[in-house]
């Protein structure tokens, strides 16, 4: 579970027919959602994802990308994660919001000192070098990587069945000092899964 709120959090990209070959289409997309540009902290950097979708069996996916801040990210930062399943029924697109389970799964809001500690394993490949991991987020180096594998673990035939579909994950960053909770980031990120 830990590693698909991860690859729906890193976090916003990118057959055949009568012999010429086309580009697949790719479902992978990182949307920045900050409405006013002065208050966004990030510049986010040619974020990818393969393969594109996700396949969930024992393997590797390659991540490449991350983003820059402009500003320190403050101490009491609150990162709010909300996740959806995008299913359509008769036509109609339905999102399903996937609830917060054992407050650390799923759309839960929590300090993102609180994130950064509970998935080091997986973030700490895309810090800065030279940087120490932890919650202080730096303005200024790059917060990413070209082509770092992030192992997939085997979650068997039950497990794929469950997890496959279309997901998109909406993460917005707000300062608790804020009494007006102006966004210092916002994505959106659309992953398909099978």
């Amino acid at each position: 579970m830990k590693y698909i709120i991860f690859v729906l959090c890193i976090i916003g990209l990118w057959g055949s027919s009568l012999g010429a070959k086309k580009e697949p289409v790719k479902f992978f997309r990182v949307i920045n959602c900050i409405k006013d540009n002065s208050t966004d902290i990030s510049q986010l950097e040619d974020i990818e994802l393969t393969p594109d979708p996700v396949i969930m069996k024992r393997g590797n996916l390659t991540m490449s990308g991350g983003a820059r801040f402009l500003r320190d990210i403050p101490d009491d930062t609150v990162l709010k994660v909300r996740f959806y399943k995008l299913k359509s029924v008769l036509g109609i697109n339905i999102d399903i919001p996937i609830p917060c389970v054992l407050g650390k799964f799923g759309s839960c809001t929590l300090p993102v000192c609180k994130y950064l500690e509970m998935y080091k394993e997986q973030v700490q490949p895309f810090w800065p070098e030279g940087e120490e991991y932890g919650c202080k987020v730096k303005a200024g180096p790059f917060y990413g990587g070209h082509n770092v594998t992030v192992t997939i673990p085997d979650l068997g035939i039950f497990g794929r069945l469950l997890v496959s579909g279309k997901y998109r994950a909406e993460l917005e960053a707000t300062s608790k000092k804020d009494e007006q909770k102006t966004p210092l980031l916002c994505f959106k990120i659309f992953v398909e899964i099978r």
